[in-house]
């Protein structure tokens, strides 16, 4: 290996003198090339080259050819160099021919066209440099027999392909640079064999495979090895440990290497640079590279390498950079590690190393730049660390850092970054600060320091950027900062500071952000704070971001603001700012494009300035979410296409959209919402294509938005004082809006379908402009109600009276609901929801009683349903129990000892029968149950209002009920209540169902036919005393055979139907969607209805008979729903049939509440206690549980026994047994 050095360096020598031979001569004596050289000049455009000196002279002795030298002796061109001389075009074929030159520079040129394989013949070639040109296409195969070559330099072309192996002949080659090119494949195996190469660089390509074992040919020649920015894959090779001993770079970083770092590489003692960054390596650090004594920097970031940190790497002296950063270290900061006295810069960031910060680490005198953050160090911050003189840079961030900041750290000469934000320092900030500069970067943010800021803060003359924002600081601004004069960004948010907003800030000139949101600052806006502007007058534009949100400013906004011209951020929300808005702002980011204006939530009034037309032009997000504004949208806007965010929503604004404003860009979101506004929608082609979010609620724009659908359009209370009838001219402008766009977009479109949405949108109209309350009366309507909204209405109306009767009288309870939403579904047609009168909502949940849509929606029913739930249960125990306590020594009905459960002794307590615990408040946790579902169903089914926690809440609190529901049904009433074996001891504590004698029902004074279907019939639950506690509402009603299973059918199909009905199909497949719901509540409805019909399962046949038909009645309501969607039926159909069913329903729930109130009355009066005869239809003989016996009026005795007479045609001789 040695005599092959030596001849390289032999060979070396010879062509370095050649080409000092070449260059001194002229081109007399190449006169044979002059064709050749002729063709290259004219394929290159020689005339505008850079430097043409000489080429073309007749006479070649008379003057130098620029860049070519010749070998006169010989007669041939031994050299050309023309590096950056504008060459262009291509290398004619013919340059082959120049087969005794040695040297080719071409670099950094715009030649293209591809690499020719007929170069093979130029094997004089010994320097080859192409770089930095337009080259494609592959590398010739060929050129593998240039034997001579020993630099070749491709780098930054457009050459792809593979890598030819056939290259490996090139046995002289000592640099080969071919990175920045698109070249694909793998690295060829037989590389290996080019004994003499030193440095290699294959950079940024495409390359692809492993790292080649056979590489260990190069041996210990090879020095620079960079392979950066490809897909390499696989480990690094042990091999190359043993054999690349002479490596002193390589660089792989942006790669796909994985496994363990190599032990052996560790004997690469050479080794001073070694870049492994974003690859794919693992395992722990190699303590067998404490051997790399050389090494002077190693970078291993972006990793998956974990385990601690070597204590024996503190044995590299020489190292400068060390980058562990973005792994998953772990342990200690090695004390070890003192001994780096060279290093200059460590970064361990994001990684999680833990333990306290070592004050040793004070001795590595050469640390410039140390970078900790995002790890979960703790402890406090060393004093000691001031004494490395050379430190500029500190990252401490993102950790659990605690303490305060020493004072020694504010005077450390050479510091010009601090950074621990995300810590937990507290204390105040350090009293004393250096006067030979200080830091230009100081972050403290997110801790919690305290306190003021200390006077001789201004000594740090430097400073460009402070972040002290999210601490507990206080008092006032210091207005002493004057002497800031090099600052750019200022953020001091998310504090305690007060007082006025300093004039002297002025004087910041360099300031580009400052930032003071959320402080309890006070005071006007300062007008002289327009001179931040002033730089934007001698075009250089500074001052870009201001953020004042969330504080107690007042006054007006500075018209002198206008001169800020550069502003891009300007976020004044939140405050107390008033007055009009100044129209000289218009020219405010004049000198940008994309300016951000948020002056949300505050007491403005007026109108949007018509001169703020350039300004809304520019503007990218522009916002005065309820500010108070009023008055028209101004026509002067003629250009808003850029508005990517317009919020407007929450004030007053009247009229219709400026016909201007329907162009928008590539809008995000526009919300009007809750404004007067009034007129036709210019931007459902935005909702229509899936373009951004339009939120028009609560307003008078047709058609009205989707999100819109599940909560009605109500015309904010502000808009009636100004309100007048405009009904029939904006449905005239909708219908002609509507014909337009009919023609320009879809003229095949059917008169049918016109027909319908302009019927349908003259439902909506007629509603919103008449409706300014829940429900305004019908006299006071601008025009007469179409029939579709007074079928609606009529449906609609009784549904609330009807869910609250039926869950008192346990009688089909949740149909009401059930139908209530089907009406409102998104699936019955257009606008179904706001034909229905809010009050009917009634019948989900009472709050909407105390709001509207805007205050009352499915959050507010989530948590209100279930509060209202858990107190009402929660008061119903506390008052049963205070009453039973009062009371305790009264005899109960049952036989219940005190060593039984307090809650049973509760529920079978004489206290729980007056108060009808369990069963008042299970009954009314009931009617609740539906509105908490469709709140669910509601915020499910609008992905941008979804509440993760509020679903959850929902979901543990229906299934909570039905928990209740079933351990109060399967405990309280079965094992509690109802009578078992101990009823023959006389010691049970329940319910008998004893049956009538003669199987008949038992009647009150009304005709017998009528009582064998409203009365109870086959028997009853005995005796009275206990029936009206029953612990299930829905038990009570049911014939013994049913009762454990039959209660839980309606409210469990009401619930299905609810949110179902509920759900909003997406828009893209809302057709075949609403036909799977419509077609699963069909299904569901008809079955329970032939269940209930079959079974018959209540005591009274009516009950049964109303569970069937309301359940067939809401069936029937979906089926027309979905014949509507499909154009069969009218709309109107739909309501008139609901309305007819809904009214039968609560007809007969009435009745059949009040034929149970009269049968309780009636079998409920327990007279003397005497033994009396059974009578025909009276009890049977079997024995019952005692009940309690009180006193009452002969009268009283007299007037129920001619009852019982009159309903049984008995003797005369009938008497009431005493248990009853």
């Amino acid at each position: 290996m040695r005599m092959s050095n030596g001849r390289s360096c032999v060979h070396a020598l010879l062509a370095s003198l050649l080409v000092a031979t070449v260059n001194s001569g002229a081109f007399c004596g190449c006169e044979d090339d002059f064709d050749t050289l002729m063709e290259f000049y004219n394929s290159t455009d020689g005339p505008n080259w850079k430097k043409n000196n000489g080429w073309g002279v007749k006479d070649p002795c008379q003057m130098d050819w620029y860049g070519l030298s010749c070998d006169d002796v010989l007669g041939v061109v031994g050299a050309i160099d023309l590096t950056s001389n504008n060459l262009a075009g291509t290398i004619p074929d013919s340059f082959a021919n120049l087969t005794s030159l040695t040297s080719l520079r071409l670099t950094h040129n715009s030649l293209n066209g591809t690499l020719s394989a007929q170069w093979a013949n130029m094997t004089s070639l010994t320097t080859l440099a192409l770089d930095q040109n337009r080259f494609t296409g592959a590398l010739p195969p060929e050129w593998g027999s240039l034997s001579e070559l020993q630099s070749l330099n491709l780098q930054s072309n457009r050459l792809s392909g593979s890598l030819p192996p056939e290259w490996h002949g090139l046995d002289r080659l000592v640099t080969l640079a071919l990175d920045r090119n698109m070249f694909t494949g793998n690295l060829p195996a037989d590389w290996g064999l080019m004994v003499a190469l030193q440095t290699l660089d294959v950079q940024s390509n495409q390359l692809s495979g492993s790292l080649p074992p056979e590489w260990n040919g190069l041996g210990f020649l090879i020095t620079s090895m960079y392979l950066n920015d490809n897909s390499l894959e696989g480990t690094l090779p042990d091999v190359w440990g043993d054999f690349l001993s002479g490596l002193t770079r390589f660089c792989a970083n942006k790669n796909l290497l994985s496994g363990a770092l190599p032990e052996s590489w560790g004997a690469i003692d050479a080794l001073q640079e070694l870049q492994l960054e974003d690859n794919r390596f693992s395992g722990e650090l190699p303590s067998e590279w404490h051997a790399l004594l050389e090494l002077e920097t190693l970078s291993l970031a972006r990793n998956y390498l974990n385990g601690s940190l070597p204590e024996s790497w503190g044995r590299i002296r020489s190292l400068t950079v060390l980058n562990l950063r973005s792994n998953f270290f772990s342990g200690t900061l090695p004390d070890a590690w003192k001994t780096f006295r060279s290093l200059q810069s460590l970064f361990l960031d994001d990684n999680q190393l833990t333990g306290s910060l070592p004050s040793s680490w004070s001795e590595m005198k050469s640390l410039m730049i140390l970078s900790l953050r995002g790890n979960f160090l703790v402890g406090d911050l060393p004093a000691n660390w001031s004494a490395i003189p050379s430190l500029a840079s500190i990252d401490l961030g993102e950790n659990q850092l605690t303490g305060g900041l020493p004072a020694s750290w504010a005077t450390m000469p050479s510091l010009s970054l601090l950074d621990v934000s995300n810590n937990q320092l507290g204390g105040v900030l350090p009293s004393v600060w250096s006067d030979s500069g200080g830091p230009h970067t100081l972050n403290l943010s997110h801790n919690q320091l305290s306190g003021t800021f200390p006077d001789n803060l201004t000594k740090v003359l430097f400073l460009e950027v402070v972040d002290l924002s999210s601490n507990r600081l206080s008092g006032p601004l210091p207005a002493g900062w004057i002497t800031f004069t090099h600052l750019t960004n200022l953020a001091l948010d998310d504090n305690d500071f007060s007082g006025t907003l300093p004039d002297s800030w002025a004087s910041f000139t360099a300031l580009g952000t400052l930032s003071l949101a959320r402080n309890q600052l006070t005071g006007t806006l300062p007008t002289i704070w327009n001179l931040w502007g002033l730089a934007a007058v001698f075009g250089s534009c500074v001052f870009r971001t201001l953020i004042l949100s969330g504080n107690s400013l007042s006054g007006t906004l500075p018209s002198t603001w206008s001169l800020m011209s550069c502003m891009s951020l300007l976020m004044l929300d939140h405050n107390q700012l008033s007055g009009t808005l100044p129209a000289s702002w218009s020219s405010i980011g004049s000198n940008l494009h994309g300016i951000e204006i948020i002056l949300d939530h505050n007491m403005f009034e007026g109108e949007l300035p018509g001169a703020w037309g350039p300004l809304a032009s520019r503007a990218n997000t522009f916002s005065v979410v309820g500010c108070g504004l009023s008055g028209m949208l101004p026509e002067q806007w003629l250009s808003v296409v850029g508005i990517r965010r317009l919020l407007l929503s929450e004030n007053s604004f009247r009229g219709a959209i400026p016909s201007a404003w329907a162009i928008l860009g590539d809008v995000e979101i526009i919300n009007v919402s809750n404004n007067c506004l009034d007129g036709v929608n210019p931007w459902l082609h935005i909702v229509q294509e899936n373009e951004g979010i339009v939120d028009t609620c609560n307003t008078h724009i047709l058609p009205s938005s989707l999100s819109c659908q599940h909560h009605p359009s109500v015309w904010p209370q502000r808009c009636n004082a100004n309100r007048t009838t405009r009904s029939a001219t904006l449905f005239r402008t909708f219908s002609d809006e509507l014909d337009h766009q009919a023609r320009a977009s879809s003229p095949s479109q059917t008169l049918h379908d016109a027909h319908h949405i302009r019927q349908t949108s003259q439902v909506t109209l007629m509603h919103r402009t008449s409706t300014s309350t829940l429900v305004e009366p019908l006299s006071n309507l601008p025009l007469p109600l179409p029939t579709v909204t007074v079928a609606a209405v009529a449906a609609s109306a009784p549904l609330a009276a009807t869910a609250v009767v039926g869950a008192v009288s346990s009688a089909d309870p949740g149909s009401a609901q059930a139908l209530l939403t089907t009406l409102q579904s998104p699936c019955a047609g257009p606008n179904a929801q706001q034909s229905t009168p809010r009050a009917s909502s009634l019948a989900l949940s009472p709050l909407v009683l105390f709001g509207d849509e805007g205050t009352i929606g499915a959050f507010e029913v989530v948590v209100g349903n279930t509060g209202i739930s858990v107190a009402i249960m929660f008061l119903h125990f506390m008052a049963t129990r205070l009453l039973l306590y009062y009371h305790d020594d009264e005899e109960r009905v049952n036989e219940v000892t005190h060593s039984d459960s307090f809650l049973k002794r509760v529920a079978c307590s004489t206290a729980g029968a007056r108060l009808r615990f369990p069963s008042l408040s299970l009954k009314f946790v009931a009617f609740l149950m539906p509105g908490v579902v469709w709140a669910m169903s509601s915020l499910l089914s609008d992905a941008d209002t979804m509440d993760a926690a509020v679903v959850g809440i929902g979901v543990v609190v229906v299934f909570g009920a039905l928990g209740a529901f079933w351990y109060s049904h399967h405990f309280v009433l079965h094992r509690w209540i109802l009578a078992s074996e101990e009823v023959e001891e006389k010691k049970g504590h329940g319910l008998l169902f004893v049956r009538f004698r003669n199987a008949g029902p038992f009647s009150p004074p009304i005709p017998k036919a009528l009582a064998s279907i409203i009365c109870s019939r086959d028997g009853q639950w005995g005796p009275r005393d206990r029936r009206a506690a029953f612990g299930s509402p829905m038990a009570s009603v049911f014939l013994p055979d049913h009762v454990r299973w039959i209660w839980m059918v309606s409210p469990g199909v009401s619930l299905i139907a609810v949110g179902l009905s509920t759900a909003r199909p997406p828009t893209e497949h809302d057709g075949p969607a609403c036909d799977a719901i419509q077609s699963v509540l069909v299904v569901l409805f008809l079955s329970t209805s032939l269940l209930f019909a079959w079974l018959r399962p209540h005591r009274s046949m009516l009950r049964s008979l109303l569970c069937s038909f309301s359940s067939a009645h809401n069936g029937l309501v979906v089926i027309l729903a979905m014949l509507f969607r499909h154009h069969v039926v009218e709309q109107n159909v739909m309501f008139v049939a609901a309305s007819g069913g809904a009214y039968v329903s609560l007809a007969v729930t009435i009745l059949v509440l009040g034929i149970e109130i009269l049968e309780n009355r009636i079998l409920g009066t327990s007279l003397e206690a005497q033994q009396a005869n059974s009578i025909r239809c009276t009890w049977s003989e079997a024995k019952v549980v005692p009940t309690i016996t009180q006193k009452r009026k002969v009268s009283q005795r007299a007037a129920l026994e001619f009852l019982l007479r009159l309903a049984c045609s008995s003797a005369a001789d009938t008497k009431i047994p005493e248990y009853l």
